[in-house]
């Protein structure tokens, strides 16, 4: 309980700090494949980490 606010902290940074990743991969890729391609592509990622999660039986109890 202690370490909450520390280990919220780091949640933070890598949210924060993918959010500025994605920002400048997906810029690029967007102009060569466009806009429709990004989005099935972000959501075929998105679906795949679901299930992948989803598989994990400790994930969801916790």
């Amino acid at each position: 309980d202690e370490k909450r606010g520390r280990i919220f902290a780091l949640v933070n940074l890598a949210v924060v700090g993918f959010t500025a990743l994605s920002m400048l991969l997906v810029g690029p890729v967007t102009e060569v494949v466009g806009v429709a391609a990004v989005f099935a592509g972000v959501a075929a990622v998105g679906g795949a980490f679901g299930l992948l999660a989803f598989s994990f039986t400790a994930l969801r109890r916790a």
